[in-house]
Order: C-alpha cells, then structure tokens, then sequence
C-alpha cells in the first residue's frame, strides 16, 4: 500500500507541473478529506503531531536573506500562484514589483509541498511595520530547508542556524523552528558596547575550570534594555551564533513558580534563556507591599531568583532579560552574579547612523548631514530595505530637515 501511495505521490507531482489548474483542485480536495479526517481530533493534539512532523525555519524583515527569498520567490516565477499580492513602489522606481503579501502561499520545490507565511508585526511604539517570513515543509531533516535558501542564497552557510525552544503548555520544551544566526557585525551598535559584550563572553567561556574550582555557578546573565526597535532581539541572535548555542525562550505570563523551576531545570547545557519585556511581568517589578500586590499571584519575585540561582543553572547557561524600562525591575534581579553585564541599546547617534550606513552602501561618498531625533535601527533598517539601491533617498529620509 505504502509503495502505491508513493507512486501515486511521484506521478501527481510530474502531472502537477504542467497542469497547474487541475493540481489546484486536487490539491484543495485533498486538503478538504483530511481535515474531514482530522477535524475530531483535539487541538492540542493536532498541534504536537504537527511540530513532530514538519520543519520550519524564522526568517526576520532585516535579514538579508528575507530580501533574497522574495527575490527568489518573485524570479522563478513561484509568486505567480499567489492570491495575496504586495505592490512594492518605492520612490523613484521606474516600475511597480508585485510580490507574494501578507498570509500563506504554497509552492513545490525539488518535489516537496512547502507553505510560505509572510507575517507583520507592529515595531514597538514606532509605525514601521517589521516583517518575517516562515517557511514549512514536511519531514524532520533540516536540508529540505537548507536548501532552499542556498538556492535563493549561494553564499549562504547552512550550518549557521539556532534551534529555537518554547516551553509548552507547562510540560515540556518543545522545538520552534531554526532560525538563521544574524551576525554581529550586522547589529547596528555602538563600537564600545560590541566591544564590551565580545570581551565578556570571550573571559565567561574561557574561566570554566576557574568557576568550578571556586565553586561558584558557572553562568552568566545580561540585561538587553533600551526603547523598542533598538536591536535587542537581533543581538539576542547574535550571541546564540558567536558559540553555536541553543536559544530558550520563556514567557514568564503563563507560569507558576513550580512551572519556572521545572522549565529551567531541564534546559541542556551551554544555552542562551531568553526572558523577553521582563518589566510586564508583575512579579519582576520592584517591590511594594502585600496589601498592594495581594496574593493571587502565581508566579512570584523568589521563585525567579530561585531557578535563576538554581544549581542546574551551573553548566554555562546565559540567561538574557530585556526590558524597554530598567527603572522598572526589581534590583535584586539585577544584582551581580544574576546579571553581570547590563547593555543599554538607544537611538542611532552620528557615529552609529554612519558605520549603518557604510555598511550598506560602500561606495556612496556621505556629504554632511544633521541626523533625525530618535532615529532606531529598526527604522533605518525599514527604510534601506525600501530603498536599497538608493542611498541618497535613505539619507534624506534620516535627515533633519530645516523648517
């Protein structure tokens, strides 16, 4: 039966690419008779037998390799089967590019089905719209993904990926998806904050031997804080690449302090944790009396400290916590020996909007200019990205102008 199916499987995907119509209706017919099939079974259930059996791969809006895949994707012709267009028009262009839009498409590469998500997502308190796109396929090897960015990548590095865990349902962590390790040569920051984090982690990861002979937990915490679009998570990213480290990533909103311990008890050695805007949680803000709080609280101040100092925290963990507001943290979670570096990411300064800006485009000679207040690397990122191939456009988009 099975060796039926795959014949089946192999003529349908020949007769597919020449009859594009027909495939169509088959295709949502098939669709069709499996939900039938499937539409008893528990949602919980259906989403682990999902996880199990495909593999997916987070590619973020500043990401050179997103601008290659939609290119890809609009060059061999892929987006032509899109029912949800995007109409690029940047200014200056001679001519408008239609592209696949916001929502899901799905293509055939190397006889494989992949579904192709492109999402939006607000950028912080700023109106620049950050953008992301997932890809899908069935199967549990990586390569099928691999090899679709090599193609629409050839310089790109396969080997340069994150696995990225979520906790899930309280239980157990659960693989996300692979995310693309982003350089840190591409985080726009102050040359003095690269230079601090490099040194840090350079001396954390060589002074294990002296860590254990002193008996002191071998791990290390950051704290990422700065308004947002500032490149918090990118560097997240960053860190995960510089030592081919797994991230963790904790939303501390849905758990209790037995949940906590338990997450963090059974995270492997030598990851990255990430705990995201920890100032919205109730129980990382400074404290105040019990009257105030009340005691409905699942999740309090000591059961953090308590996994953050954990013994199973000792096998080279980095535990990062971000915030858009520092004043708002408890101090005792930022105390030497829980976070022993804190970074603050701001605006773009002169110095930082020039090292961008000669990163992407080498050969402009950059005349004088007054840069715009409260300028992100989110923002300028948005704007390169909409006018890649000119540079005096972007220039006089972060420009101060006279009135």
């Amino acid at each position: 039966m099975l060796e039926l199916l795959n014949e089946w499987f192999a003529s349908f995907t020949v007769f597919a690419k020449s009859n594009p119509v027909v495939s169509g209706i088959v295709s949502l017919w098939g669709l069709g008779v499996i939900t039938f099939i499937f539409k008893k079974i528990p949602g919980q259930l259906w989403h682990m037998f999902v996880k199990q059996f495909t593999v997916r791969v987070v590619i973020n809006g500043g990401d050179e390799a997103f601008i290659n895949l939609m290119k890809w994707y609009q060059e061999t012709g892929k987006s032509n089967n899109s029912r949800t267009l995007r109409l690029t028009n940047g200014k200056g262009e001679s001519k408008e590019i239609l592209s696949a839009g916001y929502g899901n498409h799905y293509f055939w590469f190397n006889n494989l089905p992949f579904k192709l998500v492109r999402k939006k997502e607000e950028g912080g308190t700023t109106e620049k719209v950050r953008e992301s796109i997932e890809l899908i396929t069935i199967g549990r090897s990586q390569d099928k993904l691999k090899r679709i960015l090599e193609a629409s990548n050839p310089f790109f590095d396969s080997t340069k990926m994150t696995k990225v865990y979520r906790w899930e349902h309280n239980l157990f962590w659960s693989l996300s998806h692979d995310q693309l390790v982003r350089s840190l040569d591409t985080v726009i920051l102050p040359h003095k904050i690269k230079v601090n984090l490099v040194n840090h982690l350079k001396v954390f990861k060589a002074d294990r031997d002296w860590y254990e002979s002193h008996g002191i937990p071998y791990r290390t915490g950051l704290c990422l804080y700065g308004p947002p679009g500032t490149g918090k998570t990118s560097l997240v990213r960053s860190i995960c690449g510089l030592d081919s480290r797994d991230l963790y990533i904790l939303n501390l909103g849905c758990m209790t302090d037995e949940h906590l311990e338990e997450a963090m008890v059974s995270i492997k050695e030598n990851a990255v944790v990430l705990i995201e805007d920890i100032d919205s949680f109730k129980a990382a803000n400074k404290r105040i009396t019990d009257d105030k709080v009340g005691i409905d609280t699942s999740l309090t101040l000591s059961g953090i400290l308590n996994a953050i100092d954990g013994v199973s925290g000792s096998n080279g963990r980095i535990i990062i916590i971000t915030t858009n507001k520092l004043d708002a943290i408890d101090p005792a979670l930022l105390r030497p020996g829980r976070v022993d570096l804190k970074l603050e990411l701001g605006y773009l300064t002169k110095e930082t909007a020039i090292s961008a800006f000669i990163s992407f485009f080498p050969e402009y000679k950059i005349p004088k200019f007054r840069l715009r207040e409260k300028l992100t690397p989110a923002e300028f990122q948005s704007i390169v990205m909409q006018f890649k191939d000119k540079p005096k456009d972007v220039l006089d988009l972060i420009s101060l102008h006279d009135s």
